[in-house]
């Protein structure tokens, strides 16, 4: 009997159809962790921070539905709509167009974010977050310009021709990665003291910041080197969907892990405690610091009393 496919077909639903069901499955998932991140956010952690921050999150989250709306539509026009359908299967759907302006949006919100909070750590000096921000926004428009191409040019045969795009969006979100995670950590390494458990809270997010920042560099680079290696296939795409549910869920993580690193520090030592995570409301520093913890506070460490006092920190 026959095989009713032509290998080359056959070849070319391999490469198109099953890193794209692979990455939607991934995302998924991601996006399972990261709905539930939420959840804990808004009912456990929430209660201290601004209005903003908590508009902020919601943004996020509506942003990150919709993504996965899209990229699971854009799947089931493709294996179910068209089913059968090889000519149709050759052309990438609207949808699936539109997901990465989405996705390139929903990472810029978190970039420029970070870019706040590295100009407050750095005695708001405004070069590096800057830099941060101009690879940001370019990357969100030669994202935008990749799109509008791309749907002029909607066969994945066709691919070639936003090579210049996509390559220099990804390139441009590969640096901006890489500069947000590394003054994090320089800013985050100069404020340690001698107190041993700002150290150690300070050591705990610059891993943190470390092995976040180094896996969505590595899905960056993977998913720019699988474009430009495997040009008309979707190979890319199931580490750009990846890509894009990381930065949702590393932030909300990071939100979530305060009250944690707070614990600690406030465990053995209720009457005063160093606290230098990077927080997101306003607090108040204590009056007649010393002059090395004058010097810490304007590094962004804060002096802050016992929780039951109801100091916000």
């Amino acid at each position: 009997m026959s095989d009713p496919v032509p290998p080359e077909v056959r070849h070319t639903l391999a490469n198109l159809l099953g890193p794209w069901l692979i990455g939607l499955v991934l995302s998924s998932i991601i996006f399972g962790i990261t709905c539930l991140q939420v959840y804990l956010y808004y009912t456990k952690f929430s209660s201290r921070d601004s209005v903003f921050l908590k508009v902020f999150v919601a943004v996020l989250m509506i942003m990150d539905i919709v993504h996965i709306t899209l990229l699971t539509l854009s799947y089931y026009v493709t294996t179910v709509d068209n089913f059968g359908n090889f000519e149709a299967i050759q052309g990438a759907p609207w949808s699936l167009q539109a997901q990465i302006v989405v996705g390139v949006f929903l990472s810029t919100l978190v970039q420029q974010f970070y870019a706040f909070r590295i100009y407050v750590l750095a005695n708001k000096s405004p070069w590096i977050p800057a830099m941060i921000v101009i690879c940001s926004l370019s990357q969100l428009s030669f994202a935008i310009a990749y799109m509008v191409k791309a749907l002029e040019n909607p066969l994945f045969t066709e691919s070639k021709v936003v090579i210049p795009f996509s390559t220099s969006a990804l390139a441009f979100e590969t640096a901006c990665n890489i500069l947000v995670a590394g003054s994090m950590v320089f800013l985050l390494a100069q404020n340690r003291t001698d107190f041993r458990k700002t150290n150690r809270a300070v050591n705990t997010l610059i891993a943190y910041m470390v092995n976040s920042g180094l896996l969505i560099a590595i899905f960056a680079i993977s998913c720019l080197v699988t474009f430009l290696t495997s040009t008309t296939t979707l190979i890319y795409g199931l580490f750009f969907f990846v890509l894009v549910r990381l930065y949702g869920c590393s932030f909300m993580s990071i939100l979530n892990s305060r009250d944690s690193l707070r614990e600690q520090l406030y465990k053995t030592n209720t009457d005063h405690a160093m606290v230098t995570i990077p927080t997101y409301t306003d607090g108040s520093s204590q009056d007649q610091h010393s002059q090395s913890t004058k010097r810490a506070t304007e590094s962004a460490i804060v002096w802050a009393k016992d929780r039951s006092e109801g100091t916000v920190v």
